[in-house]
């Protein structure tokens, strides 16, 4: 129903409209195949989506409890601007559902007004088929989740889960905000996750939220295949954690690089929980260049702890330590067989080694050390000291090398004059 005030003038081009265009009341038109249907009111939003329908919302509409969403196949809901086109869901339990199906939301706002309530609840993923038959897609973009009182979503599966300038303010009270599940491809690009807390607290806030912003939740049915996180503004609150990695996830790719990070206010919680980049959920992962979160560079230090009897041989022989201590070490494993890179990619190490030599029984005798990699000598890293009787000496080796996962890295000695001596004060530091 509507009303339509205009002048036309029908020219060789095709038909020319001036004049006034005002319509009344909600709109449907077909182009391109898809359905567009314009929503004024929660009756002009079906509980079960239309195949190849988008729905562009104006205005705020509240959707009531038991009028729950259902998507359908290629559906799309969209607004105009993310600010004044709002669903404000006032129900108690799943308020969007997906089940297998590729869905866009963009340049919409979407709140809740009763804890417990979850805004969007999707699965796409199977114990069977290839990729484990995840083959849909969820888009989010220039969206914005404001005054959230529930969750704001749980997704397990699909092919591309992807965020894009889109931001989470005054999430209030979720049991979880973000949570994510056997997602082959999650991607979050230039986003902001801020100011969890009651919006009508202001200026003093209080309603801290506590749930992980972003939380990747243990292996269900498949692995993480590709995690990229970008470009965004995380600042936890309180108690919170920005990114919660679950240590019983994988991922074959993760990338989390050029993030503002913030620890303003920060009491427990923090940047990152769950895991460590040393944890097998995280091995996988790049991190770079991140304000607030430190790089994920592989490095070690260790030293031994009192002396050890070297016997005389006059081939290379790998050192012999009896205790050994590492003060720092991260994507590194120190045992007695050398020190071993459990990192999921090639990188280039720094390797320098301190020893010394003592319990010299004669005069002019010869001691070698050197690197070795995977039981192989690094070229370049050997160097040789020659004592006398109740001397003591110093070594320094340093070698460049690029190393691979399970790489092991090792020192060797030999005396050519095939004399035994005692180590000591050993320190070795690696570092990418």
């Amino acid at each position: 129903m509507g009303k339509f005030i205009a002048e036309s003038i029908l020219s060789e081009g095709g038909l020319e409209v001036s004049g006034l265009l005002e319509i009344t009341g909600s709109t449907t038109v077909v182009a391109n195949n898809t359905k567009i249907v314009e929503v004024t009111q929660a009756s002009d939003l079906p509980t079960t989506l239309e195949d190849d329908t988008t729905y562009v919302i104006r205005g705020t509409v509240t959707i009531p409890g038991g009028s729950e969403i259902t998507a359908g196949r290629f559906n799309a809901i969209i607004g105009l601007h993310r600010d004044k086109d709002i669903l404000s869901y006032s129900g108690t339990g799943d308020f969007i559902t997906i089940t297998d199906e590729t869905i866009l939301f963009e340049n919409l706002g979407l709140r809740s007004t009763n804890s417990g309530s979850t805004l969007i609840s999707a699965t796409n993923v199977a114990a069977s088929g290839y990729n484990n038959s995840r083959d849909k897609f969820i888009s989010i973009i220039n969206c914005q989740f404001r005054n959230v009182k529930g969750n704001i979503m749980d997704i397990k599966g699909f092919d591309l889960v992807d965020f894009n300038n889109t931001t989470f303010f005054y999430c209030e009270s979720p049991v979880f905000g973000c949570r994510f599940q056997d997602v082959s491809k999650l991607e979050i690009s230039s986003c902001e996750f801020i100011r969890w807390f009651d919006e009508t607290s202001l200026p003093t806030p209080s309603g801290y939220a506590t749930a992980n912003m972003i939380e990747l939740s243990a292996n269900n049915l498949a692995s993480f295949g590709a995690v990229n996180i970008n470009g965004c503004i995380i600042h936890p609150q309180q108690t919170q954690y920005g990114l919660y990695v679950d240590s019983g996830s994988t991922t074959g790719f993760g990338t989390i690089a050029a993030n503002a990070f913030v620890t303003v206010g920060l009491t427990t919680g923090g940047i990152l929980g769950g895991s460590t980049y040393d944890s097998n959920s995280m091995l996988t992962y790049d991190v770079g260049i991140n304000q607030g979160l430190e790089d994920s560079i592989a490095y070690l230090y260790g030293y031994q702890n009192g002396t050890d009897v070297q016997a005389a041989t006059t081939t290379y022989t790998q050192l012999s330590i009896a205790s050994f201590s590492t003060d720092i070490e991260t994507r590194m494993s120190a045992s007695t067989a050398g020190i071993t890179y459990i990192g999921s990619k090639p990188i280039d190490v720094l390797i320098q080694i301190n020893v010394g030599i003592t319990g010299v029984g004669g005069n002019n005798e010869q001691f070698d050390l050197a690197l070795y990699k995977n039981t192989v000598l690094i070229d370049g890293s050997e160097r040789r000291t020659e004592l006398d009787s109740g001397e003591e000496g110093n070594l320094t080796l340093f070698a460049l090398s690029n190393i691979v996962q399970n790489d092991l890295l090792t020192v060797y000695y030999k005396s050519p004059t095939n004399d035994d001596f005692t180590l000591q004060n050993f320190s070795i530091m690696i570092k990418q």
